[in-house]
């Protein structure tokens, strides 16, 4: 059980790093496009539809962020919370 729960914390943290990488990337490319269009002004309707899907690509990122460190948290145990009790009641 406890080789079970190391090789899942394990692979939660691996997608948890490859989706912050994936975010940092999305955010570059989002800034690239907005240099782009002021340094060189290049008209942005020719960006629009990267925008949008770096920002719904974005938007599915974070929620799996979000769910990554939702799964990665530690939860009580019943042997946890029993010394617990013990310790805040006695």
């Amino acid at each position: 059980m406890n080789a079970e729960r190391k090789r899942l914390k394990k692979e939660a943290s691996t997608e948890r790093s490859r989706l912050e990488r994936r975010l940092g990337e999305i955010e570059r490319e989002m800034k690239r496009i907005v240099d782009s269009i002021v340094v060189t002004g290049m008209p942005p309707e020719q960006f629009v539809a990267r925008m949008q899907e770096l920002e719904a690509e974005k938007a599915k990122v974070i929620a799996g962020l979000d769910a990554a460190k939702a799964t990665t948290s530690s939860p009580c145990t019943p042997r946890r919370s029993i010394v617990t009790s013990a310790l805040l009641w006695n």
